[in-house]
């Protein structure tokens, strides 16, 4: 549902961690006088893609997005500089160990929905959400499939992202596994399209990158959605309480209310919006696509 973003406190030859699709960093140490030359490793995965909230560009060499957005206003903020470097790693691979880190102490903060590391008493969880992610069923509308509860879809090929990284309903993601049939998926782009191309019956996808990603590919006029809400998750900002950054947890919570109140949060994400499409018209131009999205 979310790429993560890991940063870890460091020299600028600190060896990297990892990027995966509910947004880690580490090593912020944000006291109030932080050190304005301060600079923290942000390791970015080249693999996810489910803009608005984020994408790996390939013209520049660095992740973009609504959460690199965020990250960059609090480092603005805070006082940090960041340091961007690669990694290759499959986001399915890497969500566990990065949950593991944050728990361990060797990483600090992480976008995620709480759910994913409730009721552990390592972790601080900042109440403000940064962006709260829905999904629903997506379906033709020459091929409607009537959902009301899970079991309706049993008879149907669904397309769902891999690793289960679309829900964070432990309980849900449980279900999909064992009862019904389904294809993986790396990306929105490429699950979006397996649904255009009739691959699949149905996707299940967070709605406003499945939204976006179906106007960009020009097929939004021929999907329907179900009007029931499958999950509902609120991503919010979680800490180590091993780190020092445990001490900043209200002060980052107040960040993110006022982002919300003065329209800072609607604004970012619709920036996020309108750079996306213009990277994919200026790849589609320059005869990128392949580049842009490596795992279509």
């Amino acid at each position: 549902m979310c790429a993560m973003v890991i940063l870890q406190r460091c020299s600028i030859s600190t060896a990297g961690y990892l990027y995966v699709a509910i947004l880690l960093l580490s090593g912020l140490s944000l006291s109030a006088h932080a050190d304005p030359a301060a600079r923290y490793i942000y390791l970015a995965s080249t693999q996810g893609h489910f803009p608005p909230y984020h994408w790996y560009d390939a013209e520049n060499k660095k992740p973009q997005g609504y959460t690199h957005k965020i990250i960059s206003l609090l480092g603005e903020q805070l006082g940090f500089e960041l340091q961007i470097n690669e990694n290759n790693s499959p986001l399915h691979e890497v969500v566990n160990l990065s949950l593991q880190n944050l728990i361990s102490g060797q990483s600090d903060l992480a976008f995620s929905p709480q759910g994913a590391i409730s009721n552990n008493d390592n972790v601080v969880v900042v109440e403000e959400p940064i962006h709260t992610a829905k999904t629903k069923i997506f379906f033709l509308k020459n091929n409607k499939i009537k959902y009301q509860q899970w079991s309706d879809l049993k008879p149907h090929v669904g397309g769902f992202l891999i690793g289960h990284m679309f829900s964070g309903d432990l309980d849900f993601d449980r279900y999909v596994k064992q009862s019904l049939q389904v294809k993986y998926y790396s990306n929105y782009k490429s699950m979006v399209k397996a649904l255009l191309d009739g691959e699949v019956d149905y996707l299940l996808g967070m709605t406003r990158p499945t939204w976006f990603e179906l106007q960009l590919l020009g097929g939004r006029g021929a999907v329907d959605t179900s009007d029931e809400v499958v999950t509902q998750l609120n991503i919010h900002v979680l800490i180590s309480k091993h780190s020092s950054l445990a001490l900043q947890a209200k002060k980052i919570d107040g960040l993110l209310r006022g982002y919300r109140k003065n329209g800072r949060m609607s604004l970012l994400i619709n920036q996020a919006i309108q750079e996306h499409a213009s990277y994919r018209n200026l790849m589609a131009q320059k005869g990128k696509g392949s580049a842009a999205h490596p795992l279509h």
